[in-house]
């Protein structure tokens, strides 16, 4: 006998005395009755049993989708923060400065987002629709428009990745797009 076979044997006896992993067969363990057998109670709590969720979505595509909101959130962000007096010439100099506070505050939260999703930032392209939402940008609508889109891309994304047993891709991105939302709200912060 070979000294490998000898290793094989040894690591099956080693084996045979653990028990084998217990895995819940219960399908009411799951969310929505769902039976999968990786469970994860971190996006349990996201679970929308009443979200169509479409077929042909795949990962890539959804990572493409977060990249694009990210990216046209940035070219907003930009155009807010190019314009000197955006407010207008009745702002005193401490609504200017709180304004120009923001744009370069979002813009650091957004850029970190966009960086979790992707390696190398893409350059921002401005159209005029772009510069004219970016000249009418009001900071305290953008941002709360901003989070309910996350708060309902999160409950997509965990949802989504609960029935197409993608959870540890679920965790990964529901975390960065928690992290957004934290990020953008201390962005706020006066």
């Amino acid at each position: 006998m070979s000294r490998s076979d000898r290793a094989g044997q040894t690591k099956k006896r080693t084996d045979a005395g653990n028990p084998p992993p217990e895995v819940s067969e219960d399908v009411s363990a799951t969310p929505r009755g769902l039976n999968t057998n990786v469970r994860s109670e971190f996006l349990d709590q996201y679970w929308d049993s009443a979200l169509q969720l479409p077929r042909n979505l795949d990962i890539p595509a959804m990572e493409d989708q977060q990249r694009g909101r990210l990216v046209s959130a940035l070219a907003l962000v930009f155009v807010a923060g190019s314009i000197s007096r955006r407010l207008g010439s009745e702002a005193d100099d401490e609504e200017l400065a709180l304004d120009k506070k923001r744009a370069k505050r979002v813009n650091h939260a957004l850029r970190q987002s966009l960086g979790s999703w992707i390696r190398k930032l893409p350059p921002i392209e401005v159209d005029d629709k772009t510069r004219q939402e970016g000249a009418q940008l009001d900071w305290v609508l953008f941002v709360e428009a901003h989070i309910t889109q996350l708060k309902s891309e999160i409950r997509f994304v965990a949802s989504w990745a609960i029935k197409n047993d993608e959870i540890k891709w679920g965790k990964s991105a529901v975390v960065k797009l928690e992290n957004e939302i934290r990020w953008l709200t201390y962005a706020m912060r006066d």
